[in-house]
């Protein structure tokens, strides 16, 4: 048998396939194939087999995803934990969002008080910067009758003109006529008229020296002279009181002789 290869006795172990040079006997009697290194034992072929299952193996786990290879990696998605866990998290992003935004308006209400305040407070300084505006002269009028310089002052009009001339800086007093020409009787009826108010009034307590006193004898009419009512109304005294002294004549204001 020159095609049979002789080696030490060692056998497979795995197979019947022996490399002794005797040729053992089977069980049942019947002679061993003699070893043929040309036919692979189980041994090699287990190895073979195991190198081309690896490379398969490996083939086919570099065309799966790794989640499938690392089982420790797969979560499932859709468990309760899960969802309540994002839940969670957007629940926290919105609270984080409505605390920016809450800063952000309270940020913004606090300026506009505080621009709000400003403008007050500059309206107020500019008000008590602003002189208060005087107040209006008050102007009273006494009435005469035909060519009389008595004074006749109702009660209401006295109380009201005296209270008032008492504190005035300045008194002012117009006599007029209803003479339609300027006359020495009229200019003398106007002037009367005139002191005979001006002497009511500082005999109600009203200080003398700040009392002018002026006239006109035709003229300067307060309604239509040509008929009697119109006339009545032209016989008068004007009283104007002044608040304030006017500006052209400061104190010089004098009594007339």
């Amino acid at each position: 048998m020159s095609n049979v290869k002789r080696f030490p006795d060692e056998g497979c172990g795995q197979c019947s396939l022996s490399t002794s040079p005797t040729l053992p006997h089977s069980a049942d009697g019947a002679k061993a194939t003699p070893f043929d290194s040309s036919i692979p034992c189980c041994t090699s072929v287990s190895s073979a087999t195991a190198t081309g299952s690896g490379e398969l193996t490996q083939s086919l786990a570099a065309d799966r995803p790794a989640s499938l290879l690392d089982e420790a990696n797969k979560r499932p998605a859709n468990s309760a934990m899960a969802v309540d866990l994002q839940v969670c998290k957007s629940d926290l992003q919105n609270t984080r969002i409505v605390a920016t935004e809450s800063s952000r308006l309270a940020e913004s209400a606090t300026a506009t008080l505080a621009r709000i305040s400003a403008q007050q407070q500059a309206i107020a300084a500019a008000h008590m910067a602003t002189p208060a505006a005087a107040p209006a002269n008050s102007v009273f009028t006494i009435r005469f009758a035909f060519g009389s310089t008595r004074v006749v002052v109702s009660a209401n009009t006295a109380s009201a003109l005296v209270e008032t001339a008492r504190t005035a800086p300045l008194v002012l007093l117009r006599g007029r006529t209803d003479g339609a020409t300027d006359s020495a009787a009229e200019s003398r009826i106007a002037r009367e008229r005139a002191i005979a108010v001006r002497e009511y009034l500082v005999g109600a307590g009203v200080d003398a020296a700040r009392i002018r006193a002026t006239y006109q004898p035709a003229g300067d009419h307060a309604a239509d002279n040509s008929s009697p009512a119109g006339q009545g109304l032209n016989r008068r005294v004007e009283i104007e009181v002044y608040r304030a002294l006017p500006v052209a004549m400061g104190s010089s204001a004098a009594a007339m002789p």
